[in-house]
This record gives structure tokens, C-alpha cells and sequence, in this order.
């Protein structure tokens, strides 16, 4: 006799991907008394159909989600109610006890099934009310039913995951770095992560870092071959670490088409923001959907050795100050940047700075992940930069460059706010660079010249909570620039990650990489790609920020 095998062993003995053989229907009980029956449609629904409630509909008794019988049956199970002035029909008697199924789950909201003995679990999520205006989904729900036999369970599960999965990674590296945000990284992933994964039939590689960098190290050791994608439980640094380990390699045009998502655990999650990924629930249903966009990647480049690579924005003067700055209260998660963007203002500190850089309309923008052929190395080429690697540490400043054209001059003076965006959120938080997209080919370059002041200052956050304060900015769209800082009491940041204080040349490489993106909805006609502001207005962020 040869023994039922799990859902994970029969995925196993398919090499990881559910197949689906047949699409049902399968009979069982939903509860304790409810007979019904299980199958998908061809559309990958899947319809979970009361038999009781059928039979009754046939006889002509009963309607709505509960089970109806007639009058003068003579079960001693049947409860009596009274009439009701109303202006649909009534029946006078139904069955207590009987729950009624969901009658349908959505393909789009299943995430998958799990099998254990003729237990049949469900997983899914609740789609975002249509009127919230979000596009955070309710937090994951199981429906568990018993069907007849086992090996008729384990089928049901795997055509499920095959049906409302098929997209997913199978084979999964998951970074988490447990001290991010408020120290949950790993807490949130065993008790909401790792049930849907399974349920999905991810397979999935965890690895945790123990110090700066490590998760650097951890993707860099990892071969691409090996897996289909990257999720990293954490915040824009753990994030900013895991692609330094992608692409700062010899093969890394093959790590750069592996996706990345993040599951936002950290103190800012500007990524997932700026991907419609606002809560854990929403990031893995994301994930398993297997909905993907390119993305940009810039070079950030120091000569003359240092070179990092950045998806979120480089940062001088206000922002860093309220970032490295409220570091010590690390404790608080994202409150801190608010909190410290308040102290900033009333500090009313200027930045004294000289920028050259590269318009989008006169330089010259690759296509799509472009690649020029017969360069060696790692990371892709630097085409407006890369002539400046060799200049030694310590260089005067831009004035003693030869900048050819099309480079042009920008700035030399004092500003207050400085960010050079990459995706238009920051922060859970920080609209801070409306319109820009995933994968537009250029940098949003906002920034102010000289003070603020106080009342305009605070009125400027207030407005950047909801990405109405670009009128209060001079704004640029440069393929490439170069920064020179000249004050002393502030920081350059690139991706929440102090740099060297020194001249800091950047150049975006269109459409390097990919992340997983929220899937669209048929029924809502949007996605996250769709919107010029990156799919959120400040009420999708708050409401979903405060339910994660």
C-alpha cells in the first residue's frame, strides 16, 4: 500500500509547480453539517455551492445565503420565526445550525490551499472596500472544509494553487532583517508570512542578517539560477543592501532579472509605498500574484573606488538631517522622520551646494534595460559618469571639472531641501516626488533655494503628506548630475544610507531591474502602473498604514 503523499511532497515531486488535473467538483461539508461542493470555474474562481441550499431553490423554498426548509416538515431541527414586514419574502422556518458558505472566492483574492487529512484549507484575503479608495487588502482569511477522502483533498489543493498561483516565484529567497523598524522582522513573517507562502506552494529560502551589510553578502553568495525571485522583510535599507549583493557582481545581468519585493517591516518602506504594497497582506498576495514592472536603478558613484547603486533617492541637507538624525529613536518606527522633519523646520538650517547635471531632454536615455555589449565587470556601464572614476579622492570641486556638454550648471548657493528621487514616496508617510514613476528613465530632482522660513516650512510638510507641495519647489528631470557638498552639519544619503562627504556623482540606468507591483483588479480598472502619482493618494497611505 502505498502512502498519500502532501501537498508539499506531490509539489516536490513535480519540481515545485503545482499542475492542475482537473478542476473538481469535489464533495465535503463546510462546518459541521453543511454538504457541499468545491470547484473552480474556468475563469480560476472558485465556487462553493450549499447542496442544502440548492436542494431547498429546486423545491422552491428559501433564498438568501442560508439553508431554507418547508412548513409541516416535521424535524425536530426547524426553528420557527416570526413574520417580518418586509418587502422581499420571508420563509417562516430555517436551519439554525447550517452555515452558509462564501458561495464564490474570487481567483484574484485566493492566495492558495493547504491539505492535511481530508481537511481542505483556503487561504485568501478581502479585496479593499470599492469607496476606501485603497488598495490595501483586509487582512488573510482560511475557510477550512472536510472533504470525502484525502487523496481527493490533496487534488483539490494542488488544482487551487495551480488555478489562483500560477504566476507565483516558486522558488523564493527571503531576506529578513529583524532589527528593522521596531524589531518584528521575524515575528511578522512566521505569524503572517510564512502560512501564505506554504498555502501558495512557495518554496522558500529564509536567511536572517546579524549586522550591517550582511544581507549583502547573503544575496551575493546566492546564484541566480537558483532562485526565481527576492523578498526582503525589512526597511529601504535592508532593501538597498540586497541590490548592492544583485548587482554589484560579475553575473549581474542574470541577478538583475530576478524580482523584488518588499514586505514592509522597517522605519520607512518608501519601496513598498511606491508599489501599492502598504501592508504584509497586501505585499505576499502581491507576490504570489507574480505581477511585476521595471524599475529604475541609479549609480551612485565616489571616486575614486566607491561605487553603490540606489532605487529610493539621494538626500542632502533638511531630509538627511531628519533621517540620520532621529536614528536614536529608531524605537518609534516612521513617527520619528515626522518628528524630526518638525525640528528641522524650526531649526531653519540652509545648506550651502554646487550641482551640475544632465537634462532628460538633452542627454542621451538607453531603452529599456539596455546593455552596452562588451562591457566587463560589475554592475552595468556608467555612460555620463563613468569618465570621472578615475579621479582622486579629495577632488576640489566641480569648478575644476571639465564638464562637456550636455552637462550644464544648476545651482551654487544655499538650499534648505534637496532630494533626487528615484519612486514617489519616501516614506509610508512622504509623498514627496508626485508623478514619477517606476520606470520613466530619469531622477525627480526637487529642491528650494535659501530659507523657508517657519510658517511655510511647516506649511510645506503639511502639504507633502499628500503630494501638494510641488509648487513650492524648483524642480528637474536629470539623467545624470553631480553634487558638491560644502557644509559641514549635514550628511549625503542615498537610500536612508550615510555617504562620504564629498563630490558624489549620479546617473540612472533605466529599467535595470524588476519589482513585484499590486496586480490589477478588473473590477476596480486601475493598477499601481496605470496612475501618473504611483497609484496612492494620502488617504489610501494613512488608512493602510495604520491597519499595518
Amino acid at each position: 500500500m502505498v502512502e498519500a503523499m502532501s501537498v508539499e511532497e506531490q509539489l516536490l515531486r513535480q519540481g515545485g509547480v503545482a499542475s492542475q488535473s482537473h478542476s473538481g467538483p469535489w464533495e465535503g461539508r463546510y462546518g459541521r453539517f453543511t454538504p457541499v461542493q468545491l470547484r473552480l470555474t474556468a475563469q480560476g474562481d472558485i465556487e462553493i455551492i450549499s447542496k442544502v441550499d440548492r436542494a431547498a431553490r429546486r423545491r422552491g423554498h428559501g433564498h438568501g445565503p442560508r439553508a431554507r426548509a418547508s412548513h409541516g416538515t416535521g424535524d425536530p431541527h426547524l426553528r420557527s420565526f416570526p413574520k417580518q414586514a418586509s418587502p422581499q419574502p420571508c420563509p417562516r422556518y430555517c436551519l439554525p445550525f447550517i452555515r452558509a458558505p462564501p458561495g464564490q472566492i474570487r481567483g484574484l483574492d485566493a492566495i492558495g490551499a493547504s491539505a492535511e487529512g481530508r481537511t481542505l484549507t483556503i487561504w485568501h484575503t478581502l479585496p479593499p472596500p470599492k469607496r476606501s479608495g485603497s488598495q490595501a487588502r483586509r487582512r488573510r482569511r482560511r475557510l477550512a472544509l472536510t472533504l470525502q477522502d484525502e487523496q481527493g483533498c490533496v487534488d483539490a489543493a494542488l488544482a487551487i494553487r495551480a488555478a489562483v498561483s500560477a504566476a507565483a516565484p516558486r522558488r523564493l529567497l527571503v531576506v529578513i532583517n529583524p532589527v528593522s523598524g521596531r524589531g518584528r522582522g521575524q515575528a511578522l513573517f512566521n505569524k503572517e508570512v510564512q502560512p501564505l507562502l506554504e498555502a501558495a506552494g512557495i518554496q522558500a529560502r529564509v536567511v536572517c542578517t546579524n549586522s550591517k551589510g550582511h544581507a549583502t553578502e547573503l544575496v551575493t553568495g546566492q546564484r541566480p539560477d537558483q532562485i526565481d525571485a527576492i523578498a526582503v522583510v525589512g526597511g529601504d535599507g535592508t532593501v538597498f543592501e540586497v541590490l548592492q549583493g544583485m548587482l554589484n557582481r560579475p553575473d549581474w545581468e542574470a541577478a538583475r532579472q530576478l524580482p523584488l519585493v518588499q514586505i514592509p517591516a522597517g522605519s520607512g518602506n518608501g519601496l513598498a509605498a511606491s508599489t501599492g504594497l502598504w501592508d504584509v497582506t497586501t505585499a505576499v498576495h502581491a507576490l504570489v500574484k507574480g505581477c511585476t514592472s521595471p524599475m529604475d536603478v541609479s549609480s551612485v558613484l565616489q571616486p575614486p573606488a566607491r561605487r553603490v547603486f540606489s532605487f529610493l533617492s539621494l538626500t542632502y541637507g533638511m531630509i538627511p538631517n531628519l533621517d540620520i538624525g532621529t536614528d536614536h529613536l529608531r524605537w518609534m518606527g516612521s513617527p520619528r522622520f515626522v518628528l524630526g522633519a518638525i525640528h528641522q523646520i524650526m531649526k531653519q538650517g540652509a545648506y550651502p551646494a554646487r550641482v551640475s547635471f544632465v537634462d532628460v531632454r538633452h542627454g542621451v536615455v538607453q531603452g529599456a534595460g539596455h546593455v552596452e555589449e562588451g562591457t566587463n565587470g560589475a554592475g552595468p556601464p556608467m555612460r555620463h559618469i563613468g569618465a570621472f572614476q578615475s579621479l582622486p579622492d579629495g577632488s576640489s570641486g566641480i569648478a575644476s571639472l571639465d564638464l562637456p556638454a550636455p552637462w550644464q550648471p544648476l545651482l551654487a548657493g544655499e538650499v534648505q531641501f534637496f532630494a533626487a528621487c528615484n519612486i514617489p514616496w519616501l516614506d509610508t508617510n512622504f509623498h514627496v516626488a508626485p508623478g514619477t514613476l517606476l520606470h520613466d528613465g530619469h531622477l525627480t530632482l526637487l529642491y528650494t533655494l535659501g530659507r523657508m522660513g517657519r510658517l511655510n516650512g511647516l506649511r510645506f510638510m503639511s502639504a507633502m503628506d499628500s503630494g501638494q507641495h510641488m509648487g513650492r519647489l524648483a524642480l528637474e528631470r536629470p539623467i545624470a548630475f553631480v553634487l558638491e557638498p560644502r557644509a559641514s552639519d549635514t550628511w549625503i544619503v542615498v537610500d536612508g544610507e550615510e555617504m562620504a562627504h564629498r563630490l558624489t556623482f549620479v546617473e540612472v540606468h533605466p529599467s535595470l531591474c524588476r519589482v513585484i507591483v499590486y496586480p490589477r483588479d478588473p473590477e476596480a480598472g486601475e493598477d499601481v502602473e496605470a496612475r501618473e502619482d504611483g497609484g496612492h493618494s494620502r488617504g489610501r497611505a494613512s488608512k493602510a498604514h495604520r491597519q499595518s
